[in-house]
This record gives C-alpha cells, structure tokens and sequence, in this order.
C-alpha cells in the first residue's frame, strides 16, 4: 500500500503566487518544445504534473494531518464548560448527570451551528447542504467476499474489487470482422487549438475530484492561463504520434455502492468511478468533443442509441417507444417489450474491435492510434477506506468508467449490435448499454416467438464482442389497449450458460421510466411522488417554521432538486386534457415542498402559498414543458427518431414509418405523445441546423479584426451613464477617422390587440445618415429576434456601403447583449439564420481585405446617446410596418409565450377562486413567477419570514395572553 499524498488547501487569493512558482519549475525542467517521440512526451506530461504539484506545496496551505479533523465546528463554550465540568467536576452532582448536560450543550451547539450556516447561506453554496440528510459514511467498507472467504485488508479488498470489476482478458470468441459497420473513407485529422482547451476547462468544476497527483481543474486553469504553449504542445503531440503518457494512464479507483443492494459484502454491489489526472481529462474532453461532432455530423451512430450522444436523451427514447406503441395499437397489433442489460459492458470492451470499428467508420488514424495507446498498458490505484493502495496493472481490455470518452467510445462498440436487431416486426432502443425491444404482430404468443430470434441474434453478436446479456436483470412486459386482454405468456432465452425464463410483468423500470400494461403511467406517477417526498423528508432538515433556510435558498433548492423529480416523464403521460385526477399525486408532493419553503402549517391554503412561492400549480407547468419541447422539434438532426416520426407535414418525417391515423377524422383514437408535441408547434416553425461548426474551427478567424465588445459582467446602473457617455466620445471619434458607424435595434408592442415586432437600424459616415431600414418581423418573434435581425441586415448594408466607398472600418452599435454575444456564433441556437447572414457578409469583408476590421458594441439603450435613439424609432415605425414573415413562430416566441401562458393560466384560476378575507387583504394582486422583493433577499430570517407567511394566509399560530412569548411549536410545521 501506498501513503496517501499530502492534502492541500487550494486558495484561490494566491492564484498570482502559485503561478509564478508553476512557471519556475516548468522553465527548470527544460522542457522540450514541440514533443514527438514517446519518450519526449512522457518528460512532458510528467514536467507539467510535477510543476504543479511543487507549486502547491510551494503556495497553498497543508491540510491538517493525521485521521482527525480539525475541530468541530459547533463546538462553542458552553461544551467546553460542560466537558470541563465532566472532567474536573465542582459539585455533587452524578457523572451520569454531568454527561447528560454535554450532550444538551452539544445538541443545541449543533442545532445552533446548522441554523446559523443554513441562514447565511448564500446562492452559490445552497447545493451544499443538501448533502447533509443523506448523511456520510463513516464506517469502513464491510468484509468483502473473495476466494471462498471474506477479506478485511484494504489491499484484500482492492484485489477482490479489481478481479470483479476487470475481466483477466478480452473474450476468445471476439474476431475482427465488419458485423455491419460501414466502410467509410478516413476523414482529417486537425490540430487542437487553443480555444478548445478553453472551452474544455470552462465547463469542468473546480471542485471535481482529483487524481493521484492531487491536481484538480482549478489548478489546471491557473497552469493554462500561465503556458498555453506547454499544454497545447503536449496535446498536439499525443495526437500526432498516437500515444498517451503513461504517468496519465494510471486511475485512482473510487469504490461506489451500487443503491439498495441486499449484501454488500459481494463485489458486484459496488460501481468502479475511475478518478484520472485534469491533464488527461480535459484532453479527453477534446476527443469526445470531437468523436461526438463527427457521429452526428456524418450519422455514424444509429440513431437508435440514444445514449453517448449530443442532442438526445432518455425523454427522446421514452418518446418514440410511447409513439411506437400508440402506432401499433392503431393498427391492431398485440405489443410486447424486453429490456436487456449487458453484464459489465464498459469493463469488457475489446479493444481491438473498438479501433477496428473507429477505423472502418473514418475517424482519422491519429484518432484511432491514440485511443489505442490510451486504452492500453492502464494501472490502477483503488482506494480503500481512505486508503489509496499499490497500483495494480488492468487487463487490454475495458474502458475506465468516469472518463469523459466513456459514453461516446460505448456507443461506438454497440453499432454491431444495433445493426443485428433488425426486424420489420420490431424497434430498438438503446441507451449505451441499456437495449430494448419492442415487438408487434397479431398476438403476444408471436411477439414471443419475434423476441426468441432477435434475442438469439443478438446473443450471437455480443458473443463476438466479447459481452454477454445479464438475462437476470431483464424485464418483460405485453402492453394492452381497451381491446386487448393480458396475456402471460413467457420468454425462454437460450444461451451457454442454460435456459432461462422470463416471466410478464405488470409493471417494468426502463430508463427511469415505470410502465404499466396499460400505458397510462399512472404507477410512474406514483413513484415519482414518493421519490419526491423521500427527498422532501431529507431537505425538511434545513428549515422549519423557526429558523434554517430562507424562502428564497429553500426555492431554489425545491426548483432544482425537487420538481425536476416530479415532472420526470411528464412528456410522455402528460396531454392536458382532464388530468386534474392523474397529477394529483405530484401535486400533493409539490403542496408538501411549498409548506415546507415557505414555513407555513398544514392548514394554509395550497393556492395562497403558491402564489408567496412565485411556484406555479403542477398542471400549467407541465403544458409549459410540452410547449418547450415543442419548440426544440425543429432544431433536432433531420434523421433523428423523434424527427423521423413527425406527422406528414413536416419536411423530417419518414414515409417508410408507420404513422399513427389523423385524431380529427378519429377522435376516439388517442394521440401519440409525438404527434400530440407536434400540434404545440408547426412544420414551418424557425429550424436550426445543427453541426454547422467543427471543433477545431474558429468562431472567429481573424482575430483583432473582428470585436465583439461586451461590458464587464454585473455592470451596475450607475455605471451606465459612464458607458453611454463614454460611447458618445467614441462615436464622435468614429466620425472624425471616417469610420462607419452603425446602430440597429429591436422594438415589441401591441397595438389594437395585435402583437408588434419591429427591427430598425440606421448607418452613418461622417455625421451624415446614409442609409436606414423599418420593418416588421410578424407576431410570433420576440424582442431577441429582432435584435439579431436588425444587427444582421446593419452588418449587411454597412458591408455593401464600405465596398462601395472603399472603407476599411465599421463600428456597429447594440443595446442588446445577448445579440452582440450570439451574432458571430454558428451554434444551434434561436435566430441562427441571422448569424449566417452575419458570418457571411462580414467574413466576406474580412477576407477581401487585411486592413479591414468590425467591431460589433453594446451600449446601453435609452441613455441619450443619438444614434441608438434613432436606430430606436426606426424600430418603432415597423411596428407599423406590414410584418415579414420569415418562419410561423420564432424560437425564442415560443419559449417566451410558454411561460405567459403559466402566469396567465395561474392569474386567471387565481381569480376564479374562492379565498379568505385574510388572503384577499394581504394578497392583493395576482400570482407571479417571480418572487417577491421581501422573499427574494436574505435580510428576515426564518422565523419572521415564516410569521410573515402565517400572518398573510391566516394561518399561524396567534399567541394568547397565557401563551405569549412561549417558542412557536414546531409539532405543527409539515
């Protein structure tokens, strides 16, 4: 066994001193500049490990040594008078009586603790604390079954972790063969550049868990920021010379308990979390990017696994196996389902298969080699019982669970096994290695016999990649319409190991997801209700109706950790129409979750408490969703599920997919839940195109030459005025260099019960207006689009104009910052059209000439300064303008109008109810989403906020004269 390295304490206030001492030993090692050989690339990675390792020992403070921690932080000075008084007592009382009062002191100590934490809580530290009701193991792990005994060492139990977990080799039956990948031509390879590492490091957590070294993210980002050349020549040469250092092979080996496990002294009750050096990570990062790029890019994947994939989830699969069943009932199909599992499929992947299928699906051979190199010659250091033991060599075969290429490299080895399952009488879902079947024909006993060939297909391609199916862990389930009755017919799957039965279920788990024989979800419900208050239980700990947590950090906390909960599926069971019985369930858990952030008793009014949470009822917050998927139908890939079975009209949908019958010609027939999304949008609704940029291209080519300028970050009101008239100097200065300035802007009215958008920009030389635009956009598009249309058509005309005049400067100003931020970009996101319009006209520009540049700006709006003021009522003038319709609805519309639609559907039934003259007189106006200025600050604490609440509802404890000044009682409190 190994010491566990020595812990520091990352400050980030000597950021300035780590750096400067990383820089002094990575000039001391004498790096080579540009590594090539293996060799020159392990002095590399090991320079740059070691560099900021001896930084941290140089700069941060050492953590405490030894088992014990430092003192606890309630511990205050009534405990240590009563501990004193245990020790060295001064009167006559009992030991047992002295004990008894250091666990009263120690009690109201914590409680006193936890109360002052929760209540200075702020927003970034609120997650925090809800790790406390789960509680912290703190005992070791129990005797671990290994060789026909029970192992009690650290190392023992390393040993019997790592022969579970890591098969001894890869399977004999494995053989490369195509098993049908398609051969397709070898795609470039591109150098990473430097605003990939970047974009990997902003989206990784400073406080993720470290590897052997000790370098977390945070560390990783200093290291960057101080030698991008060193890193950037590091990752560049592992790929060009197709090897991966092995000081970055080597995992630390985290030891998770698998949830609600009967013995836990058997191997598999634990999951393996591989916890690898930052260096190697955020270049895994890099790759995956990359890998998942080019999978959707060129289709590569079958759209069927919907796992290790961008723009898909498990709501997507869940879709189209409701749509599928809803088809087939259509038709009068029997419908049955089997979900398989592959027994330990990370950890026995071939590897060798895995690069032959990278190979045979183009991904450029630097690609192919360096994955080999990385999967190959890996150690391991499991950590025991906060012991970290001595490396142990893992077998060529498996990938490490907790890399970031984990998902997308699992997918890839599952084509074969996607393009086995092929049967006009079945589909097939996939989420990595979780794969459903679902059969239809005249009977279940035939679905039977369709589940029996497609699962001994199936078994025989696994067998040839080395995996095999855990047949105890799957489920079988025969769905039934109104017509159709329940049948127990059994499946028996053959394989090596014997026969085994599968017996129908009632109700099966597939992907978070409870599916009843009926489809009518009325058990996932159910469960996700319990799960819910199971979680509420837990988060009670942090506040009562006398002291913890605010109204505000007890939402926030509701809203992301509850309600996601309860709305789980919700795309799949939820239609909207005479439902109030079905969510029933959810909403009593959500009722439970606004008694318990607001502080308020049993009795109160569920509408009255609602409307102080700004937390609208359960049902218009489930048709919000509906309305928010609807509006991300067309921004999918053309050829994915969902998109295939789209009813006709849309340009996506796939006439060789059978298609549900028209509701309006058969009422009685229920809606898929896909054609029911669909109907919340339409076929000419504004699309966005995905994959337009690669990876290792830039945004922005031309560097200095094309600005987008932007305030600092939280720019206060008061430094407006400085910006404007800042602005105001900058223009004139503009003006005088003969540099063509622009403003364009967006304007949003109703006039005569008619929603306006209109777009205006005006463009100037000299302090001369040379050209100038009005114009509306239609009903259905929001403020943001017209932004980005009228900095799109400026640009243009600014572009036009310059060529014509021969000048080589333009200055656009807006007073939108999303717009600024977003017009350069190529991501697929709402108004992308005006960022093509942008790219093109500008880039073009660019291109024609060196000494050209643009410079897009954001000012504040309404500041007095003249252009932007202009530019402000040509917007206006098109809301008089007869609208230009470019797409039925815009993105951001119809985002925006799901969330009036909430406030409008919760005042409408706020004012249809019956309240209290205590809620009519304290709760005047109609419910909002946002929360109220007394809620939404942290200067009451808990108990008078919670008065606050008791006092508005009518609902609270009134002190008597007996009773006034006792402690409110807390046996009420839910």
């Amino acid at each position: 066994m190994a010491d566990p390295p020595p812990s520091y304490v990352i400050d980030s206030e000597l950021q300035e001193e780590w750096t400067d001492s990383f820089k002094r030993h990575l000039e001391g090692a004498n790096l080579p500049l540009e590594p090539e050989t293996a060799k020159e690339l392990e002095e590399m990675a090991n320079g740059i490990l070691i560099a900021m390792s001896n930084a941290t020992k140089d700069t941060m403070p050492l953590k405490k040594p030894g088992k014990r921690g430092k003192r606890s932080p309630w511990w205050n000075d009534e405990c240590s008078r009563a501990l004193k008084e245990l020790k060295h007592p001064s009167d006559s009382r009992s030991r047992e009586a002295r004990r008894s009062t250091l666990r009263g002191a120690i009690r109201r100590a914590r409680r006193s603790h936890a109360d002052q934490v929760c209540q200075n809580a702020t927003t970034g530290s609120v997650f925090r604390y809800t790790n406390w009701y789960k509680g912290k193991r703190r005992s070791p792990l129990p005797p671990i079954r290994y060789g026909g005994g029970l192992v009690t060492q650290p190392q023992q139990k390393a040993v019997a972790f790592t022969e579970k977990f890591f098969p001894k080799s890869s399977s004999a039956h494995v053989s490369l063969e195509p098993l049908g990948v398609p051969n397709i031509p070898r795609r470039k390879w591109h150098n990473i550049i430097k605003e990939e590492v970047e974009e990997a490091l902003a989206e990784s957590s400073n406080t993720s868990a470290p590897g052997a070294f000790g370098t977390n993210y945070r560390l990783l980002k200093w290291a960057f920021d101080a030698n991008k050349d060193a890193i950037l020549a590091l990752y560049n040469g592992c790929l060009s010379s197709g090897y991966h250092p092995k000081n970055l092979r080597n995992a630390v080996i985290a030891v998770i308990p698998k949830p609600n496990r009967k013995d836990m002294s058997e191997p598999k009750s634990y999951r393996p979390i591989s916890l690898l050096e930052t260096l190697s990570k955020c270049l895994e990062k890099i790759i995956t990017r990359r890998l998942i790029y080019e999978a959707g890019k060129h289709n590569l994947v079958p759209q069927s696994q919907f796992g290790g994939r961008d723009m898909s989830s498990c709501s997507d699969a869940g879709l189209c196996l409701t749509h599928d069943i809803h088809v087939q009932w259509a038709q009068g199909k029997h419908v049955s389902l089997l979900t398989m599992d592959v027994s330990g499929y990370f950890n026995n992947v071939d590897h060798e298969q895995l690069i032959y299928t990278m190979e045979r699906l183009g991904y450029a051979a630097e690609i192919c080699q360096w994955t080999r190199s990385y999967l190959l010659d890996r150690t391991a250091q499991p950590r025991i019982d906060d012991t970290l033991c001595s490396p142990i060599n893992l077998p060529a075969v498996g990938i490490p669970q907790g890399s970031p290429l984990s998902p997308i490299l699992s997918s890839i080895y599952s084509i074969p096994l996607l393009r086995a399952i092929s049967d006009p009488q079945a589909h097939t879902y996939a989420y990595v290695d979780d794969f459903s079947i679902l059969a239809f024909s005249e009977s279940h006993a035939s679905n039977i016999d369709i589940l029996q060939d497609i699962a001994h297909n199936a078994n025989e391609t696994l067998r040839l990649l080395g995996l095999e199916f855990e047949i105890p862990k799957s489920d079988l389930i025969h769905f039934t319409n109104r017509k159709q009755t329940p049948s127990s017919s059994k499946l028996v799957i053959h394989s090596e190991n014997g026969e085994h039965k599968i017996y129908p279920k009632t109700v099966v788990r597939w992907l978070g997801f409870y599916l009843d024989q009926k489809l009518n979800f009325k058990e996932h419900v159910r469960y996700m209700a319990n799960k819910a208050n199971a979680v509420l239980a837990g988060l009670r700990m942090l506040g009562d109706t006398v002291k913890g947590m605010s109204v505000k950090h007890a939402r926030i906390l509701y809203i992301a950790c509850v309600r996601p909960i309860l709305t789980y599926g919700s795309l799949l069971w939820f239609h909207g129409h005479n439902q109030k019985t079905m969510a029933d369930p959810i909403q009593k858990s959500q009722n439970t979750g606004i008694r318990w952030l607001t502080g308020a008793f049993k009795t109160t009014p569920t509408g009255a408490i609602h409307h102080l949470a700004s937390i609208p009822p359960i049902l218009p917050y489930l048709r919000k969703l509906n309305v928010n998927a609807a509006s991300k139908l067309r921004a999918l890939p053309k050829l994915a599920e969902i998109a295939r079975r789209l009813p006709r009209a849309w340009d996506t949908h796939d006439h060789s997919l059978p298609q549900p019958p028209d509701t309006k010609r058969h009422p009685r027939v229920e809606p898929s839940p896909i054609t029911r999304l669909a109907s919340l949008s339409h076929p000419l609704a504004e699309f966005r195109t995905p994959y337009l940029k690669p990876p290792w291209s830039l945004e922005n080519p031309f560097a200095d030459r094309l600005t987008l300028s932007l305030p600092p970050g939280g720019t206060l009101k008061e430094q407006r005025v400085k910006i404007a008239e800042n602005a105001n100097r900058l223009i004139d200065a503009l003006a005088h260099e003969g540099t063509l300035v622009g403003f364009s802007d967006g304007s949003k009215n109703v006039l005569s019960g008619v929603r306006k958008v209109g777009v205006g920009y005006s463009i100037v030389w000299r302090n001369t207006e040379v050209a100038k635009f009005s114009g509306g956009i239609g009903p259905r598009a929001d403020i943001f689009d017209a932004e980005m249309i009228g900095l799109a058509l400026a640009a243009r005309r600014a572009v036009r104009f310059a060529k014509a005049r021969n000048i080589h400067k333009i200055h656009i100003f807006s007073d939108n910052q999303a717009a600024v931020r977003m017009i350069n970009s190529l991501g697929s996101h709402p108004a992308q059209f005006a960022s093509l319009i942008f790219r093109k006209e500008v880039h073009d520009f660019l291109r024609g000439n060196p000494n050209r540049s643009v410079v897009v700006q954001w000012i504040p709006g309404h500041s007095k300064i003249p252009g932007n003021e202009r530019a402000d009522s040509l917007a206006n003038l098109g809301l008089l303008a007869s609208p230009i319709s470019l797409f039925n609805r815009s993105a951001t519309w119809a985002k925006g109008r799901a969330t009036q639609q909430v406030a409008k559907e919760w005042r409408r039934a706020w004012s249809q109810n019956i309240h209290s003259e205590t809620v009519r007189k304290h709760i005047p106006r109609p419910p909002s989403l946002k929360l109220h200025p007394i809620f939404n600050s942290n200067i009451l604490p808990r108990s008078v906020s919670s008065r606050l609440v008791h006092v508005m509802t009518g609902h609270g404890c009134a002190p008597s004269a007996k009773s006034a000044g006792s402690s409110s009682p807390r046996s009420r409190q839910t």
